[in-house]
């Protein structure tokens, strides 16, 4: 069954300026598609969305943050499993 359009699409909660590139932005670029990569084969068709939250979407991020990220599944979750 192939997955809908969209499937596993990163996005940011909050925009951030246009072309605001630099080599820091390229690296969460990178790493969130390789974690994004990862939760397609663990959850297929059932990943509808990861979400980039918090300072990094914001470009406010200074060298010892964090990467908040929340992801949508489809269907019911398994709190005991998937939690």
């Amino acid at each position: 069954m192939p997955c809908p359009i969209g499937a596993g699409v990163v996005t940011r909660l909050w925009q951030t300026e246009e072309g605001s590139c630099d080599m820091r932005a390229a690296r969460l670029d990178q790493i969130l598609h390789e974690f994004r990569d990862g939760l397609e084969r663990i959850y297929g068709c059932r990943l509808a969305r990861v979400v980039l939250f918090g300072s990094q979407a914001r470009d406010e991020a200074e060298p010892d943050s964090d990467i908040d990220v929340m992801l949508v599944l489809r269907g019911a979750v398994d709190p005991h499993k998937e939690v």
